[in-house]
């Protein structure tokens, strides 16, 4: 009598076999005395290129990346990576660093309820949570929190707003999570903490800054922007 683990290891092999002849199909290649050789199925010559490889990554793979909100051209390139590096959860948070093996306590130094990873720190901690909060707009706005900072990325739209409101919308993102992320170095290296009133206010002045410096005709002044923001929305 056949044991479960000899049935198990005949149906995985049947099925194998099965994956194999159908793609063999019904032209079965020929058999000659020839070495079998590799051959890269992205070019006609069956040759590897690095083009070849990197289209189809941009064509396929990668094809819904948020491009436009990661690499802003009118935002410093050092912002933009810590962008890219936070949507791929490569930022150096300690659960990152523990996995490089790093040997240290964990624990998010923003609210100290939980350990600190890229999620939990620029989403899901309370005090985090409170930013996005207060910037968000309040006027016919709701919105339910993903639960990956990726998420939140591929999920940001701008239906609904005024044209000033879209324009600010985009660079929201990339001001919340730069902001948050050196209030958390502020607090490791440094040993000082902002309240997340005095963190609002120094987003919408960022916020201001990049509207401004992106668009020249801009004319919202900063305190339009700190004092009355929700009516850049509506």
């Amino acid at each position: 009598m056949e044991s479960p683990f000899q049935q198990g290891r005949t149906s995985t092999r049947a099925s194998t076999t099965a994956t194999l002849l159908q793609l063999i199909g019904t032209s079965p290649p020929t058999l000659d005395t020839a070495h079998d050789s590799f051959k890269w199925a992205l070019t006609t010559s069956g040759s590897f290129t690095v083009k070849s490889t990197y289209d189809h990554l941009v064509n396929s793979l990668v094809g819904d990346f948020p491009k436009r909100l990661m690499w802003n051209p009118k935002i410093s390139s050092k912002i933009s990576f810590f962008m890219w590096t936070a949507y791929l959860n490569k930022i150096l948070t300690i659960d990152n660093l523990k996995k490089c093996g790093n040997h240290m306590a964990n624990a998010c130094y923003s609210c100290l309820r939980a350990e600190e990873s890229t999620d939990h720190l620029l989403t899901h901690c309370q005090y985090s949570h409170v930013i996005w909060l207060e910037i968000l707009p309040h006027s016919g706005w709701c919105r339910p929190f993903p639960d990956t900072f990726a998420n939140l990325i591929h999920g940001w739209v701008s239906k609904g707003l005024s044209h000033v409101g879209k324009i600010f919308w985009s660079f929201i993102p990339t001001a919340i999570s730069w902001s948050i992320w050196n209030e958390r170095n502020r607090r490791i290296f440094y040993g000082r903490t902002l309240s997340s009133y005095d963190l609002n206010i120094q987003i919408k002045t960022l916020l201001h800054f990049l509207v401004s410096n992106t668009y020249r005709d801009f004319k919202t002044h900063l305190d339009i922007c700190v004092f009355s923001w929700d009516s850049l929305f509506v």
